[in-house]
């Protein structure tokens, strides 16, 4: 049987591509992506030996960072509304959001942590917005609420990214028939 590594120094393995690191840190477990992986006979991605210094370095990040306060969609959204108020956004605009977030956006994504959001779970939502009738304009709508909200949150360094920025969004079809009501 190998020698086990030293408490706190993690471990790394491949996933899809990619080496990702694991380790715990004050009674709680951290994966972290590290970079995708070397194939043979190229310069592009990390050897074993690179990924490991890299997790090295995100462990010394992670572990002399300050405790970090895990921040929801909901927690996000309730600042945006709360930034459109004292910005003076007309009434309607403001509960448009607002109705955006509690009856679409919140009952998706749920109490998952803003990290925890992806590019990949974003057109999930969009899927299945769609799915339920809703038109790719009012999905649009609903995508604008929640790329405020995760601008909100990288503003307050609450999240690193916004996955809705990449996310393919639904075609909003052009009509050039006139419609009469």
């Amino acid at each position: 049987m190998g020698k086990r590594r030293s408490h706190g120094t993690g471990s790394l393995y491949v996933k899809q591509g990619s080496w990702y690191g694991r380790w715990w840190i004050d009674g709680r477990r951290v994966n972290r992506k590290i970079g995708p992986v070397r194939p043979p006979g190229t310069r592009e991605g990390l050897t074993k030996v690179q990924a490991e210094k890299a997790m090295r370095e995100k462990i010394g990040a992670v572990t002399s960072a300050a405790p970090i306060e895990r921040k929801t969609v909901r927690d996000a959204g309730a600042k945006m509304v709360e930034i459109m108020e004292v910005k003076g956004r007309k009434r309607n605009t403001i509960d448009a959001a607002h109705n955006a977030l509690d009856v679409h956006i919140e009952p998706f994504f749920g109490n998952k942590p803003l990290e925890k959001i992806d590019r990949n779970m974003v057109e999930r939502f969009i899927a299945a917005e769609l799915d339920t009738g809703s038109s790719p304009k009012s999905v649009r709508n609903f995508l604008s609420a929640l790329h405020s909200a995760f601008e909100v949150a990288i503003d307050r360094g609450w999240a690193q990214s916004n996955p809705v920025k990449r996310a393919v969004k639904p075609e909003v079809g052009v009509t050039t028939e006139i419609r009469f009501l």
